[in-house]
């Protein structure tokens, strides 16, 4: 009985720390407007990786979708998940519409 109060306690105790909030990922913050209905709106930050090869985009709710850039500047394709990647300019950035949720990354003009 003692063993399985133990138990019950540790777990219990994992639950909190996984429930606790982290501190916002690290980043450059982006427009973004996650879900249906959404106005764009400076919450969401993003990271290079692998050598400006992947971008990870991170959601004030704590959920993520990751990009990878297509050779010569062509846009970004999803590398999770089979939902399509619509893409195209708005002004100066480049809009990514995934599913409901829309992002707008700076852009540098080819030279």
């Amino acid at each position: 009985m003692k063993a399985q109060i133990t138990l019950a306690a540790a777990v219990s105790c994992l639950l909190a720390a996984c429930s606790s909030e982290s501190e916002a990922p690290q980043g450059e913050v982006i427009q973004c407007a996650i879900g249906a209905g959404a106005e764009f709106a400076p919450s969401c930050t993003y990271q290079e990786r692998e050598g400006g090869r992947e971008v990870v985009v991170y959601h004030p709710d704590g959920g993520f979708r990751r990009f990878s850039m297509l050779p010569g500047g062509a846009g970004v394709a999803s590398t999770d998940g089979a939902e399509q990647v619509i893409q195209g300019m708005m002004g100066n950035n480049l809009e990514v519409t995934v599913g409901e949720d829309r992002y707008l990354f700076p852009t540098t003009p080819a030279q």
